[in-house]
């Protein structure tokens, strides 16, 4: 196994040497969850500045929401390297813990180009945990829990909000519960093609789901909260359970470089994973 990641670790310093300059002008939002000098809320370090406070209920029984620490241990991050933290959401099925924007502006409406990405490392997701949820954007998992194989599922509107739902899905063949697994979703309004890419420590990137969607501009409504690792939208009701890292939003109404290709999104897991601690 050992060798196995050596190998896997020296194909992405390949892939960093060769990919080429990221479109970092598009990067609107980056969460790395390091900034643990304010413990209950993480900030960006993309171009666009958005804060995102950590809650969770009371308790189990109760409807009230309070400021809470999220941030993991030490070395909780997928690197492994000691000053990288992850958000910790193991705790979410039971307090419906969350990660939420202030403010109830929706970064993603009106986007032609876009690409979110991440890492999660789940515990049990639950039924229709959400990774990623931006009014009608979300990133979740779409198999009940319990089912014998897990899939992630996108879901936008295009153009219209009383459009149907574009979706695409795929299989997690990546990973096991306890493994950090990579995930890229990618939007080119132009030709109206979505991709979900897939990853994890020890496999290398490839492409699981293309679909086809409307072509055009993203609409996931007004006044909707940018969220991680749970759901605003379904009352708190959607949580994650596991830690999730290294959240980013590359997006632009104009650009088409915000919907990064293959070679782009193996840069992106490459990098995350540079000078990782072996295990």
């Amino acid at each position: 196994m050992k060798n196995k990641i050596s190998q896997f670790v020296s194909l992405a310093n390949v892939i960093l040497l060769t990919s080429g300059a990221l479109a970092a002008e598009t990067l609107l939002y980056e969460f790395t969850f390091n900034d643990n000098s304010q413990n209950e809320l993480t900030q960006s370090s993309g171009d666009e500045s958005l804060t995102l406070n950590f809650t969770s209920f009371v308790n189990a029984n109760s409807d009230e929401r309070i400021a809470t620490d999220l941030y993991g241990a030490r070395g909780s991050g997928v690197s492994g390297k000691s000053d990288d933290l992850a958000y910790d959401n193991t705790n979410s099925p039971s307090l419906g813990c969350m990660a939420q924007a202030r403010d109830a502006s929706n970064p993603v409406n009106d986007l032609k180009f876009f690409t979110l990405s991440g890492w999660f490392k789940s515990t049990g997701p639950g039924s229709y945990s959400r990774i990623i949820e931006i009014g009608k954007t979300a990133l979740f998992f779409s198999e009940m829990e319990g089912a014998s194989t897990q899939r992630i599922e996108f879901s936008t509107r295009i153009n219209d909000m009383s459009s149907d739902p574009e979706r695409v899905s795929t299989n997690l063949d990546h990973g096991i519960k306890g493994e950090w697994v990579f995930f890229a979703v990618t939007y080119d309004g132009s030709s109206g093609e979505a991709n979900i890419y897939v990853g994890s420590e020890t496999l290398r990137v490839e492409s699981m789901a293309v679909a086809i969607f409307a072509k055009g501009k993203v609409v996931s409504g007004e006044g909707q909260r940018f969220s991680i690792g749970n759901s605003s939208y379904h009352d708190n009701q959607r949580p994650f359970e596991g830690y999730l890292d290294n959240i980013r939003v590359w997006g632009s109404s104009d650009d088409s470089s915000a919907a990064l290709n293959m070679k782009e999104v193996q840069s992106v897991m490459a990098n995350d994973l540079k000078n990782r601690t072996l295990r």
